[in-house]
This record gives C-alpha cells, sequence and structure tokens, in this order.
C-alpha cells in the first residue's frame, strides 16, 4: 500500500527496532506481513490497526502469528487490492486508447480514399482515350490496396489490443481472488467469508432455501503449537483445510474464519443433513495419524469440534455466527471432538424465561 510514514531515518529506525522487539518477544516469526502490522502499531499511525492490537492485548497477555495475518487481511490486503486494481485498471485504459486511436486513423485514410475517388470522378468525368482508362484503373488498384493494407492493419492492432485487455482482466480475476485467500490455508480468508455469507442469507430470504453454518475448532491447538513449534501449527491448520475441501462440494465454502478456527457455509442445507457433513468432517480429521516427518515422531491425535446452526429468515450473519459459536463450545464442554446442532429460536428463548423465572 502506498506509504504513510512521516518519520525521519532515525525516528523510522528506532520504529523499526521496536517492532523487531516485539515480534521477538511474542516469540512471532519476523515474517514480512507480521512485521508490517507491528510497525503500523508502533508508529501510532494507523489507528485501526492499533486498536485492534490494543483489544487484543487486553484478552491475551502475548500476541501470536494467528492474531496479526487476521489484522494483516483485515487493514492490509484491501490495500494492494487497490494499488493492483488500480495499475491494471489504467493498463486496460490505455488499451482501449489504443483502439480508439486506431479506430481514428482508419476513418483519417476512409476519407483520403474518398477525396481520391472524388478526384476521380471530377477529372474524369468522361473517360474517352485508352490512357485516360489506364489512369483511372491505376488510381483505383492503388486506393484499393491502400484500404486492403489500412484494413489488414486495423485487424491487426484491433486484435493486439483486444488480447491485451483480455490479459489485464485475468490479471485483475487473479488479484481478486488473492485478496480474497487466506495465504496459509488457501481458504476463503474472513473478508470473502463475510462477503459470502452476507449474500447466502440474502438468498436465502429471498427464495425461502435452507442454509446453515458451521465453525470448526481445532481441539487443544495452543497445546499443539506449544510442544511442537508454529511451523507444525501452520502444517496443521493446512492438513484441516484440506480434509474441508474433501469433504464439501458444490457451492458449499470452506474459510478461515481466524486462528484455529474455520466456518463453513452449507447453501440449501438444513441442520440434519449438515450434521452429516460435519460428523464427516470430525471422522476424517480424527482418523488421521500426525507424524512429523523431519523426526518421525508421533504428535498424536487431531480433533476438532463443530458447532451448527441453522439459519431463520430473521438471521443477519452476526446472529447466525453467534448461534453457531454457542453451539461449539457446548461441544467444547461437553468433552470436544464433537458436533452439536444450535437450537431452534423458540426454544432458546423459551430456555432464556425458565433460567430468568
Amino acid at each position: 500500500m502506498p506509504s504513510t510514514y512521516t518519520d525521519n531515518f532515525e525516528r523510522s529506525l528506532e520504529t523499526g527496532e521496536s517492532a523487531f522487539s516485539s515480534l521477538i518477544q511474542d516469540t512471532i516469526p519476523v515474517w514480512p506481513e507480521m512485521y508490517e502490522v507491528m510497525y503500523a502499531y508502533r508508529t501510532g499511525g494507523n489507528i485501526a490497526v492499533s486498536s485492534a492490537i490494543e483489544s487484543l492485548k487486553k484478552e491475551n497477555a502475548q500476541l501470536n502469528s494467528q492474531d496479526l495475518a487476521k489484522i494483516h487481511d483485515d487493514f492490509f490486503s484491501n490495500n494492494r487490492m487497490i494499488d493492483i486494481s488500480e495499475d491494471i485498471g489504467s493498463k486496460i485504459n490505455t488499451e482501449i486508447r489504443n483502439i480508439i486511436d486506431v479506430m481514428n486513423a482508419a476513418g483519417e485514410k476512409s476519407d483520403e480514399c474518398d477525396i481520391a475517388l472524388r478526384k476521380i470522378e471530377t477529372k474524369f468525368s468522361s473517360v474517352n482515350t485508352p490512357e485516360q482508362l489506364h489512369s483511372v484503373v491505376e488510381i483505383l488498384s492503388n486506393i484499393t490496396r491502400a484500404m486492403a493494407d489500412n484494413n489488414q492493419n486495423l485487424n491487426t492492432k484491433l486484435k493486439q489490443s483486444t488480447q491485451q485487455i483480455e490479459v489485464r482482466h485475468k490479471d485483475l480475476d487473479t488479484a481478486r481472488n488473492e485478496s480474497n485467500t487466506d495465504s496459509l490455508t488457501s481458504l476463503a480468508n474472513r473478508k470473502k467469508f463475510d462477503s459470502e455469507l452476507r449474500k447466502s442469507l440474502d438468498d436465502k430470504r429471498e427464495k425461502g432455501t435452507d442454509l446453515t453454518l458451521l465453525i470448526v475448532d481445532i481441539d487443544h491447538f495452543k497445546n499443539f503449537n506449544d510442544t511442537w513449534g508454529h511451523q507444525t501449527g501452520d502444517q496443521i491448520l493446512r492438513l484441516v483445510a484440506q480434509t474441508l475441501k474433501n469433504s464439501l462440494k458444490g457451492a458449499d465454502l470452506p474459510a478461515r474464519y481466524g486462528g484455529e478456527e474455520f466456518a463453513v457455509i452449507l447453501p440449501n442445507t438444513n441442520k440434519e443433513d449438515a450434521f452429516t457433513v460435519a460428523e464427516q468432517i470430525r471422522e476424517a480429521i480424527a482418523a488421521k495419524e500426525l507424524i512429523k516427518r523431519s523426526t518421525g515422531q508421533n504428535l498424536g491425535k487431531l480433533t476438532v469440534s463443530i458447532g451448527i446452526a441453522q439459519a431463520t429468515q430473521d438471521d443477519i450473519s452476526a446472529t447466525l455466527i453467534e448461534r453457531s459459536d454457542k453451539a461449539l463450545y457446548r461441544a467444547k464442554d461437553t468433552g470436544r471432538n464433537r458436533c452439536d446442532i444450535a437450537p431452534d429460536l423458540e426454544i432458546e428463548q423459551m430456555q432464556d424465561i425458565a433460567v430468568s423465572a
């Protein structure tokens, strides 16, 4: 993204050292995106980033790479996408201008040919000799060749510019896809998930179709990170992501929700069928034997807990996510490695009333 920092050299060096020290202190890998977030925080110039980090610090004494990765996705990836879009858009506009120039040039050539034909009409209104006829034929031949050459040149230039525009459109599609993708797991990122969930809820309200949301959380993930390191933790995240991809089909959308949590949007699916899908995911992950390839060490079993909630006509993203989260917490509280379905809203409200009474 465009730089907004105005510090002098000494000040920027101090800020950089402070950002670096903070990453080391919290045992966070010094990756470019981690450093970018922490540098922005240390300068204090990006209020949104500072606020997000301060909120995290209130919840946890120590930050982690998942926290900073989410902040980077939320506050930096979009800016890069804007820069990329503007650059590609500028190149597309250049090609369009090229096409307009070619068309204008073709028009000028046509005017030249029209002028030449009028000269023939004026000069040779009556052709009486072979020489005059020969002159007319030669001029007409020259005009014909010029128009043919010009048309060939026009077709070539138009084809080249059209091809360039197609390439730029593909570049733009690629950039958009990257801005919606979690770099670690290659799943949809939180931004893409939020957008698709809103669209899915709109479709449900419009068409009255079923829609169910899964929230998937890796059990005891912090223990894996603390025991085997963040690189092994990242490999576990990729493993769960791949299992989700293999277990889903059609319009189902798996996403990296944040940290060790994943979300799955299941359009046209009721809670009973969603429970079947969730159980398949849970069993597939629990069946895997984790072996550290570099050492051959057995890392033990990996399990997940899954919360399931079916959307109602009145649901918005926040309420549907909240009910899925509550179901996830119940699965965690009752032993983990479980799937739990959120109760219908009427039942949940009756339970609340009973407790209040």
